[in-house]
């Protein structure tokens, strides 16, 4: 979509060597070094969610992520246009329920479209119509533009730990994952890399600590990883 609002820009962060700390953090420290950081998740819709498998991520791994992210985008406005040619007098929300994507999203994948002069709006008696210019078969239309998206980073579960395994009696989590879960928080990558400069070791590769897996295998990372958000700021 040509015409969205610009993201907004973390401040530039020169990436910083890490030097491995000689100083012992408390879960307490390291968690109020957190704080000091990021955004709150609830100001921000997410598009698309990749868990992050590289130890440390870098620009390029941004840009696939915004890339799969436009890819995305191309098939949900194909979504949108075939229920509003089905129906052209569906709302928003309907939308957004049929779909199953968050309603910020569809208003501005609607005003993108409208934008580019792919779909037409009318309001009559205060119900709002919308209409093709050409029949979804006829349209070419360009490409979606993912200039307000953003990458940011939360933690997270792991995709492959079951609902009733996450932080249940018989599984609890430990309580510094539970701490950096409640923060609820998005992070940029420059930010990361100064908690991490902060803290003398990559937060990205350590994340919780060991965990001893059922089996009674040790896993070097514990259940929960650093997720890859596709997001835009809601309002």
């Amino acid at each position: 979509m040509t015409q969205y609002q610009q993201p907004e820009v973390a401040p530039e962060i020169a990436p910083v060597e890490i030097q491995q700390s000689k100083v012992q953090f408390s879960e307490d420290d390291v968690v109020k070094v957190f704080e000091e950081f990021g955004v709150s998740k609830e100001d921000y819709s997410i598009f698309k969610s990749r868990e992050v498998f590289s130890q440390v991520p870098n620009e390029l791994e941004e840009a696939l992520h915004l890339e799969f992210a436009e890819q995305a985008l191309s098939g949900l406005e194909s979504n949108v246009l075939d229920l509003i040619q089905k129906d052209k007098r569906v709302t928003a929300e309907v939308i957004a329920g049929t779909i199953g994507v968050d309603i910020v999203i569809i208003n501005r994948v609607l005003e993108g479209l409208e934008k580019r002069g792919i779909l037409g709006t009318s309001v009559s008696r205060g119900i709002t119509e919308r209409k093709l210019s050409k029949p979804l078969s006829e349209l070419n239309a360009p490409k979606p533009s993912t200039t307000s998206f953003m990458v940011r980073y939360s933690y997270e579960w792991r995709s492959d730990i079951p609902g009733n395994e996450r932080n249940s009696a018989d599984h609890p989590s430990r309580a510094f994952c539970a701490r950096l879960m409640q923060l609820d928080r998005l992070y940029s990558r420059a930010e990361i890399e100064s908690i991490s400069a902060r803290l003398g070791y990559s937060v990205f590769d350590r994340r919780g600590g060991w965990w001893t897996k059922p089996n009674g295998q040790a896993s070097p990372s514990c259940r929960h990883r650093w997720f890859a958000q596709t997001v835009i700021k809601k309002g």
